[in-house]
């Protein structure tokens, strides 16, 4: 499945919190993998998942420089962070004990 970043740390996004485009994420649960584009660099590496748990581990990104008004640190962070997902209404959420961190919206 393929998700576009929507909200962060509870704040909408558009492409000027990020480098024309904002993160995107494509899961493949078959090979615990995931890969996409963290807002200035592509990224990808392993998730853990069981029911409601959802981990994301071994992430590696690209190294272009990124402008620093550029949210990919906060956006790698939060996905970095996540424990728990639901998903509803085609909306992937993850979030942790501290709240939602990110919001998804699916587009395949």
């Amino acid at each position: 499945d393929i998700w576009v970043l929507e909200r962060l740390n509870g704040k909408m996004v558009s492409t000027a919190d990020f480098i024309d485009e904002v993160p995107n994420l494509e899961i493949n649960s078959s090979t615990n993998n995931f890969l996409g584009f963290a807002g200035c660099n592509r990224m990808n590496g392993t998730i853990f998942f069981e029911r409601g748990l959802l981990r994301f581990t071994n992430i590696i990104t690209t190294r272009m420089a990124c402008p620093r008004n550029n949210k990919e640190s906060e956006f790698l962070k939060a996905l970095q962070n996540t424990i728990t997902y639901k998903v509803e209404n085609m909306k992937l959420m993850l979030s942790n004990p501290s709240g939602e961190k990110l919001v998804f919206k699916k587009v395949d």
